[in-house]
């Protein structure tokens, strides 16, 4: 019977060799696609690859309205960014502020507990 140690050894030497091909792998794929891209003279749009909306999820878009707010001058040295207290549905980031986001209420109002959707690690 092969001992544990023994067992975690193979598996790290499998993966590093898993690693290794994929990566030789990788670049001929790679070159390859991009031949054929060239070849037919393809775009993004046509391989149904868009490139992402400058706007982001809601939550992107919460993130960067709070950076925004820390990194502008109005900011003094005595105002403090708030931790999100809450992750709810859809990716929608509420510090427990000021008015609850639409998605949030109607979290709510369909029943379920706002404590379900709290971030753990988030101190009062």
């Amino acid at each position: 019977m092969a001992l544990y140690v023994d067992i975690v050894r193979k598996i790290n030497a499998l993966e590093r060799g898993a690693s290794i091909a994929k990566k030789a792998e990788l670049s001929f794929v790679i070159a390859r696609i991009k031949s054929e891209i060239k070849k037919y003279g393809l775009t993004p749009q046509d391989t149904g690859l868009k490139r992402p909306k400058l706007g982001g999820t809601s939550s992107q878009l919460v993130t960067k309205r709070l950076t925004r707010r820390a990194d502008s001058k109005r900011a003094g040295p005595n105002k403090t960014t708030v931790a999100p207290k809450y992750l709810g549905p859809q990716g929608v980031i509420w510090v427990g502020r000021g008015k609850k986001p639409c998605r949030i209420s109607e979290f709510e109002a369909s029943g379920l507990d706002i404590a379900s959707i709290r971030i753990a690690d988030v101190r009062d």
